[in-house]
């Protein structure tokens, strides 16, 4: 399911937790995978995001998002996944995806794949630091459900 760009995250997060960008030494039995997928090609290359797509949509969409939340799940043992994909600045920004754009993906085995958009306000850390919370509370709520 695709939620309209006009969703808004209910979700507040002024005590998120810094998250760290470094392996943190887990295992390739761990149910969770995590990647950096920065460039189309590598989205292409690890989970298999249909090139054309890539072509169609902006790397900060709801469509990408889910497609490459769908590619994790197919090319791995994970049960469940979430990709974060999104403008965090100071640069990069543009007209249809300013900075603060981020587009989130919750997916699981035999289930539909909900990706939403959102806009975020702060700074880079901030953004980032909303981000990995909303990614997380997102997922604990798609587990739920």
């Amino acid at each position: 399911m695709i939620v309209p760009a006009t969703y808004r995250s209910p979700f507040s997060f002024p005590n998120a937790r810094k998250l760290q960008d470094e392996d943190d030494g887990g295992t390739e039995d761990d149910p969770v995978i995590a990647e950096h997928l920065y460039s189309h090609d590598a989205q292409v290359e690890m989970v298999g995001v249909a090139r054309a797509l890539g072509q169609r949509h902006d790397a900060v969409s709801v469509e990408v998002a889910a497609a490459m939340a769908e590619g994790g799940i197919r090319f791995s043992r994970a049960g469940y996944g979430v990709v974060v994909t999104g403008v965090a600045g100071p640069e990069g920004g543009t007209a249809a995806n300013p900075v603060g754009t981020v587009c989130f993906a919750w997916v699981a085995r035999r289930r539909e794949t909900l990706s939403v958009r959102v806009h975020v306000d702060g700074d880079r850390h901030g953004i980032r630091e909303q981000s990995a919370a909303h990614a997380l509370a997102g997922l604990l709520d798609f587990i739920r459900a």
